[in-house]
């Protein structure tokens, strides 16, 4: 797997955007954003290559006699059961890393705040928005009866 990370590139996304462990651990505990993508658009932009995470108990066993390919889906697909609550998915490109790929500004659908997000950084992301119309804003708020967030539109 470490070589691997030498050569390809995996972009992780998950279709779930109130997931509190997430906003936790992959948004700066909360003071991060989400950024919502246009899934199809996305996908198109970066040639295919995607699939969802398995989660399993055990490590995938992977033959010497499979195509390089296949071994390489195995490793790079495969995560413990523990986080399961991802749902992640992964767009990979096999044999080619360290490599910008643009997204269409189309793709980007909506920004999602953080509950703890400073301000000022709020403006900025905001600002840096401001040309592209069809974006949409929301905050996430932590729910006052459960252990939930609630994604509500951003006021203007």
């Amino acid at each position: 797997l470490e070589a691997n990370k030498k050569v390809n590139g995996v972009f992780s996304v998950t279709p779930v955007n109130d997931n509190i462990l997430m906003w936790s651990h992959y948004a700066n505990s909360h003071k991060g954003f989400c950024v919502g993508l246009d899934s199809v658009k996305l996908f198109e932009c970066l040639m295919g290559g995607g699939a969802p995470v398995n989660y399993a108990t055990e490590y995938p066993i992977i033959s010497p006699i499979e195509i390089r390919e296949e071994q390489y889906r195995q490793q790079i697909l495969t995560k413990s059961k523990h986080w399961a609550y991802e749902f992640e998915y992964r767009l990979t490109t096999f044999r080619r890393n360290n490599m910008s790929i643009p997204i269409p500004p189309d793709a980007i659908t909506e920004i999602i705040f953080g509950a703890k997000i400073n301000n000022d950084f709020k403006t900025q992301i905001k600002r840096a928005c401001n040309k592209l119309s069809h974006i949409k804003f929301f905050n996430s708020i932590p729910n006052e009866n459960e252990f939930k967030l609630n994604i509500v539109p951003e006021k203007t």
